[in-house]
């Protein structure tokens, strides 16, 4: 990530130990490192973000909603550059964190479209590639193989896909 951003150690110390009560506490603060925090927490630096994105979306009383939204946006189509191969599928090749990752973007996506916030192109363009990929992957049955570890069923050899094509 340093490659990336031009991150301070203050900023790699607030990631590593303070983003909850940073969120939690302070979230203009956010705003002063744009999304280079949340993305230092990998695991949930897109839930995060979409969570941001929700505040913004559902609070545009707040002074900084604009900021927090633009950051939010930012964060997530950096992720989407990132995590979404251009084929559509999810970069770690698992139905689960796919189906996952479909639901984040779409709660933006709805979000933004009823509140007419208008996402980039890329953001767009990669979401709706996610559903594509499922078909292309999809069995006769409509059903996808497990790939890597993502079922909590164990020996399951299939993944349902009708909940995420549903809103696709």
């Amino acid at each position: 990530l340093d490659d990336v951003f031009d991150l301070t150690d203050d900023v790699r110390h607030e990631a590593a130990f303070g983003f909850r009560e940073l969120l939690v506490v302070d979230p203009p603060k956010l705003c002063q490192h744009p999304f280079e925090v949340a993305v230092l927490v990998e695991q949930r630096a897109q839930q995060g973000l979409v969570a941001l994105f929700e505040i913004a979306a559902l609070f545009p009383e707040f002074e900084e909603t604009k900021k927090w939204q633009k950051q939010a946006i930012d964060g997530l189509v950096w992720h989407i550059e990132r995590e979404i191969n251009p084929d559509g599928f999810q970069f770690e090749r698992s139905i689960h964190y796919h189906k996952g990752d479909i639901e984040n973007y779409f709660r933006v996506y709805q979000l933004a479209r009823i509140n007419n916030v208008e996402l980039p192109d890329k953001y767009v363009k990669q979401f709706k590639k996610m559903f594509h990929a499922m078909v292309d992957l999809a069995q006769p049955n409509r059903k996808l193989p497990v790939l890597q570890d993502d079922t909590d069923k164990p020996f399951a050899e299939k993944n349902n896909i009708d909940d995420a094509m549903t809103i696709g």
